[in-house]
Parts: structure tokens; sequence; C-alpha cells
């Protein structure tokens, strides 16, 4: 699956979700100081993150664990998400002195989950685009910040259209 996030909103997902993954981005303009760098991968399992490098064009690595990580965390890029199981080496998570990094958030209030009385067509066929796109992504598990990150919108507009879905009995 691809995710065109920013890094640490995608890690903090995998935290709060405890799941494992390895995460792969191209960075075809580089990044910010480091513009040989060509790739991005992220491996991370039970949401702790285990390794995090950049590499160049040849495949050789530029920045490494928390300097990587560090390079990373607020960048918005393309993330391809594939399974990850952990080798038998023995992978231990990846020190860190970032406190924000590979620690789950504090709990949050999460979203209302949808009411599955309301996907029939006939009930959605009167709601706005926005509302729709709110409705498929309110899960349970988002907050209404990642909600608002996802769909490119300020947190205050999703609560307002979380509230409209409660008022028509579509969430709980």
């Amino acid at each position: 699956m691809r995710y065109t996030l920013p890094s640490h909103i995608i890690l903090q997902t995998l935290a709060t979700r405890r799941e494992s993954a390895q995460l792969v981005a191209d960075l075809p303009t580089g990044l910010p100081g480091v513009k040989a760098a060509r790739q991005a991968l992220i491996k991370v399992m039970e949401g702790q993150i285990l390794s995090c490098a950049v590499i160049d064009a040849r495949g050789y690595p530029l920045l490494q664990g928390e300097q990587a990580l560090q390079a990373l965390f607020h960048e918005t890029v393309e993330w391809f998400v594939q399974p990850f199981i952990a080798e038998e080496r023995g992978e231990r998570p990846l020190t860190t002195t970032n406190p924000h990094v590979g620690v789950p958030p504090p709990p949050r209030q999460p979203t209302p989950l949808r009411n599955p009385r309301r996907l029939l067509p006939t009930v959605q066929a009167g709601w706005s685009h926005r509302q729709m796109q709110v409705f498929s992504l309110a899960d349970g598990w988002r907050s209404v910040e990642e909600i608002a990150t996802l769909l490119r919108l300020p947190p205050e507009a999703v609560r307002e259209i979380v509230e409209q879905l409660r008022d028509l009995g579509a969430l709980g």
C-alpha cells in the first residue's frame, strides 16, 4: 500500500497499533541538506522502530539510525508499506533520544466508529463528498487530527463533519 504522509504520522500510527511493517520511500529530489539521498528505508516491528536508513543511488547508506530518523521525521513523502517479519538475527528496537520517535502518543479520544446500518447507498445519497470521506476514515482508531491530515483539512472542519455524521446517526 502507498501513503503520502509526513513520516512521523505513519510511524505514530504503526506505534499506536503495534503493527509491523517495512517502509520504503523514493526520494527523487533528495532531502534538505542531503541532496544525494535517493531512498529511505524504515523497519518497524510491533510499533517499535528497528532500523532507519537513507541511501544514495548506488545503495550506500548516507544516514543511519537516529540521524536518518531525524532527517525524515517531518518530511512528507510517498511511503510504500509492506509486511515485515523480523529476521532470526534478533533485531532490537532503534534507540533514540527523540522522545516522540517510536513511542505511542498519549491516550486520546478515538473517532467514533461507523454505524454499519448507515452503509446503505440510499442513506448516503444526500451526503456531501467530505462527509463520505470522513465517514470512510472513521474507523474508531483514527483521531480527528489524523483524519484531518489525511484529507488535508483543518481539524475544526473534520470535527464539524463528525458532529454532522453523529446527528445523522452514521457515527456512534
